[in-house]
């Protein structure tokens, strides 16, 4: 999910998930979400098939019980499938084995997110926001909290980071 929030349904529960996660929908489990327009969603997709899902999913650290990924919004993954929708949408010669790749691609960036602990720091988040580049931290707060789904203080809390 690049920007906004959406409600999905696993085994029947109901879960809200931000910007920032990445959802995983297993073969022949039931996939039941809902957008709505005054959140300005903006989400990106793929369906894939094949014989080894479980294996290849487990192989970067998706256990099978997972369904919600922290990832952040980079645009590294709006690159991502957007190359994967140029692809499918072209149907050029060895298309297919492109796709293929840029999921892996998408699932090794995955894995490598969930596997760095997230760094601890004693800077507020005035001084972050400085450091970075941006003079008002309010405005940085945001910005994060548009790209992350979590305002700055809420993502310390979640991701237990030290101040």
């Amino acid at each position: 999910m690049a920007s906004g929030k959406g409600e999905f349904y696993f085994h029947g529960k109901k879960e809200i998930v931000n910007a920032g996660n990445m959802v995983i929908y297993r073969p022949k489990e039931e996939q039941r979400y809902y957008y709505y327009g005054v959140d300005q969603t903006e989400v990106y997709w793929v369906h894939f098939t094949g014989n080894n899902i479980t294996n290849i999913l487990r192989q970067h650290g998706i256990s099978d019980d997972m369904h919600i990924i922290y990832t952040g919004t980079s645009l590294e993954y709006k690159r991502i499938f957007t190359s994967i929708i140029n692809e499918l949408r072209f149907c050029k010669s060895e298309y297919e084995e492109l796709c293929v790749y840029y999921l892996m691609e998408l699932l090794i960036l995955t894995h490598r997110l969930s596997s760095e602990k997230p760094r601890n720091t004693s800077f507020n988040i005035s001084e972050i926001s400085r450091a970075i580049g941006y003079e008002n931290p309010l405005y940085f707060s945001r910005i994060f909290k548009k790209q992350s789904g979590l305002s700055p203080s809420e993502y310390r809390k979640k991701y237990q980071i030290i101040m």
